[in-house]
């Protein structure tokens, strides 16, 4: 059985109404004009309960390209993982000083989780 068929149904009826408020809620984000984003995010549930987040940004040809360009250093057409590791300390550590990080909650209290930030190419 599916995790969504388990969810009571108070949860999921009151699920989307929770993730449209929070989209709404959100203050105005600031990019790079010349960089453009595709962000996803999706929840993963488990008996009921939020297991992990996923987040998908999908970056334009040109801002892919130059990553490539800057990054790929053995020219092998993908990023190995000392590739990604420079990527990683160059790009997402310097986030960190705008406060760019997801926090989540229970009520008041924050609750700890653990970030991993995984690579696919495609």
């Amino acid at each position: 059985m599916s995790n969504s068929c388990k969810m009571p149904n108070l949860v999921r009826a009151t699920l989307p109404a929770l993730l449209l408020a929070l989209s709404v809620a959100v203050p105005q984000a600031r990019a790079n004009p010349h960089v453009w984003v595709e962000a996803r995010m999706a929840f993963e549930l488990e008996d009921d309960r939020v297991q992990g987040l996923t987040f998908v940004w999908r970056f334009d040809d040109y801002y892919s390209s130059h990553t490539m360009r800057s990054y790929d250093l053995d020219r092998d057409g993908a990023l190995g993982p000392a590739e990604m590791r420079t990527l990683r300390a160059d790009t997402f550590a310097p986030l960190v000083q705008f406060d760019y990080t997801c926090t989540c909650g229970r009520g008041a209290e924050n609750v700890k989780t653990t970030a991993s930030i995984a690579s696919r190419q495609g």
